[in-house]
């Protein structure tokens, strides 16, 4: 019986771990690592509430904060390079695009 108590408690911390990645992989492109907009509506209303948390405890808290920017761009006109070029180019211009934003932003 404590065998078996012991293989359930591991399986649940496998299954804990695995949903754990799931969720982190439904919040980021898979291709370029950037996250989607599916992390913007879900995780950054939990990023306010802990900014906002902390500084109705602490207004003298706001000059420790860094500064929030939240940005969401949308390629218009995209599809075309695709269709004309391929998908791989379409992936190498998406992948350049990605390597732009990071040299010009914080993580």
């Amino acid at each position: 019986m404590q065998a078996r108590t012991e293989s359930l408690i591991e399986k649940n911390e496998q299954l804990k771990d695995l949903n754990q990645a799931l969720q982190e992989s439904s919040l980021s492109d898979p291709l370029t690592g950037l996250r989607n907009r599916r992390y913007v509506f879900e995780e950054m209303p939990r990023t306010l509430d802990d900014v906002r948390r902390k500084l109705e405890k602490d207004a003298k808290a706001a000059e420790d904060l860094p500064e929030l920017v939240f940005m969401m761009i949308d390629m218009d006109q995209f599809k075309p390079i695709n269709d004309t070029y391929g998908h791989a180019a379409g992936d190498a211009v998406l992948l350049k695009f990605r390597d732009l934003l990071k040299s010009v932003t914080r993580s």
